[in-house]
Order: structure tokens, then sequence, then C-alpha cells
């Protein structure tokens, strides 16, 4: 029996590699760390570290790694959210 996890509609193709049910996503949170280690992705805030800015666009963290968001109410969101969020950081660094 297939269920959301493991119909076709919800298995998504990593690029490059090959598909299964026992992930969906696109990175590895393996993957994603070394990325954000090697200054290639940036968080939505010192914060907040569920949303990645990486290769010019926003991931999403769930349980099974990382996601690209392609929905474009999200990605506006996101990119506002970025913009306070950055302000607040600067705020909070500041204080003493």
């Amino acid at each position: 029996m297939m269920n959301d996890r493991t119909s076709p509609s919800s298995t998504r193709q990593r690029p490059g590699r090959p598909t299964t049910t026992y992930s969906t996503a696109e990175l590895s949170s393996t993957e994603m760390a070394a990325e954000v280690a090697a200054g290639n992705a940036v968080s939505l805030s010192e914060r907040i570290t569920d949303f990645i800015r990486f290769r010019s666009q926003w991931w999403i963290l769930d349980q099974d790694g990382w996601f690209q968001a392609d929905d474009e109410e999200l990605i506006a969101s996101l990119n506002a959210a970025a913009l306070l969020m950055a302000q607040a950081d600067r705020k909070v660094d500041s204080k003493p």
C-alpha cells in the first residue's frame, strides 16, 4: 500500500542520484551542513535555521533533509522575513 511518503507524486528526484522511497529530500542534512560550513549557504537568520538560502534559492528543512522552495508566495515571504530578521539579528548582536 502506498502512502504520501511512498507515492510517486511525493517522491522527488535528487539530481544525479537515484530516487528512493526512504528519503524524498533533495539534499541531506549532512550535505547542507557542509555547504553552510563552507560559507555557500546562509540561514534565514542566526536563530532560524530551518530555512536556508543556497544557490540563489530558498531551501526548507524537514525530517528527511532539505527541499528547494518552489512556491512563489512562500519565496516572497522568506525574502521579506530574511530582511526583517537581518535587522533583528543586528539589534540582538549589538546589545551588551
